[in-house]
């Protein structure tokens, strides 16, 4: 509990880090790209989308997207699914405008689900995918992980998707410094604090980088 209270105390500084982090992407290659997002394909973006489906299909459901960048989930889901209802939240406002320029008539929030401790659930499924990637120098990962994977369970109905890059890597791919690697039974130990309902998958291809995802049932 003590390392959750530190890293709540440092989300700020974590979340200024992400802001700036994707500012600068977006210069480099310009909001439209898919590159500003940290990809570096659209297929192995819509790859992860695909995974996260198969995991947990909202057909039929109210989806909120934590960390939804530009819209991109809801544009997938557009032609892969029938929703009832989307709302999407991300900390940088520029992925943010871009968002609600491409779907206006989606609800786009400018949230910060580090701060996000209410347990008002807003939407009956929820998807925070890429948000645990990145290695956090001075601070711990997996409180950080921990915290924001509890405030996002409060802020669902039904069930949390939350995906990470595994420490079980393709050793044919190297090692990047920047990347924060979980080990599959430490997330394992968060999810059973939070609810004695959840399934890890941890069986589907590298795309680059070899990943699994967790759906936690309320």
């Amino acid at each position: 509990m003590m390392l959750i209270l530190m890293v709540k105390s440092k989300s700020n500084e974590i979340t200024e880090l992400h802001i700036e982090r994707y500012n600068k992407k977006i210069e480099q290659h310009g909001i439209g790209d898919i590159k500003a997002l940290g990809w570096g394909s659209r297929e192995q973006q819509i790859f992860r989308f695909e995974k996260a489906l198969e995991s947990l299909d909202p057909t039929n459901k109210s989806v909120l997207d934590i960390g939804c960048g530009a819209g991109d989930f809801y544009s997938f889901l557009q032609n892969n699914s029938r929703i009832t209802n989307y709302t999407g939240w991300e900390i940088n406002q520029n992925f943010l405008n871009e968002a609600q320029s491409r779907f206006p008539s989606c609800k786009f929030d400018p949230v910060d689900i580090s701060q996000i401790n209410s347990n008002q659930e807003h939407a009956q499924y929820g998807y925070m995918m890429g948000l645990l990637n990145f290695k956090l120098d001075l601070h711990n990962n997996l409180a950080y992980s921990e915290t924001l994977i509890r405030n996002a369970f409060s802020a669902v109905k039904e069930a949390l998707l939350v995906d990470f890059i595994s420490i079980n890597r393709d050793l044919s791919y190297p090692i990047e410094q920047f990347i924060f690697y979980h080990d599959p039974r430490s997330v394992v130990h968060i999810a059973s604090k939070i609810s004695t309902n959840f399934v890890l998958r941890h069986n589907y291809a590298p795309i680059p980088q070899k990943e699994f995802n967790l759906v936690i049932y309320k």
